[in-house]
C-alpha cells in the first residue's frame, strides 16, 4: 500500500510540477503559435503533461478520436509526469542530505 501511496504522489507532484512551469512559461513568455525555439522545446520537456493531457482532452471531447486512444495518450502521459515526479523527489531528498 505504502508504494501505491508513493506512486500517486510521484504524479501528482510530477503534474504539479509541470504544471507550474507550463502556467509561468506562459505567462512570461507569451509564445505564439508558431513560435518553437530551443526554450520552447526545453520548457515543453517539464511542461509536456499538463499541456499535453489538456490538449488531448479536448480533442476527446471534440470526438475526433475514440475512448481507447484518449486512454493510452493519458497513461502515457501520466508516465511523463511520474517520471518528472520521480526526478523532483530525488533533488529534494539529495537537498535535504546537503543541509
Amino acid at each position: 500500500m505504502h508504494e501505491l501511496l508513493v506512486f500517486l504522489y510521484l504524479i501528482a507532484s510530477g503534474l504539479a510540477v509541470s504544471g507550474i512551469v507550463a502556467n509561468i512559461y506562459w505567462l512570461v513568455a507569451k509564445p505564439k503559435d508558431g513560435e518553437q525555439g530551443i526554450v520552447h522545446w526545453l520548457v515543453m520537456a517539464v511542461a509536456g503533461p499538463t499541456v499535453w493531457i489538456d490538449r488531448a482532452t479536448r480533442t476527446f471531447l471534440s470526438k475526433k478520436f475514440a475512448g481507447a486512444v484518449y486512454a493510452l495518450m493519458i497513461s502515457a502521459f501520466l508516465y511523463w509526469a511520474f517520471v518528472i515526479g520521480l526526478f523532483t523527489l530525488s533533488v529534494a531528498l539529495a537537498l535535504i542530505q546537503v543541509r
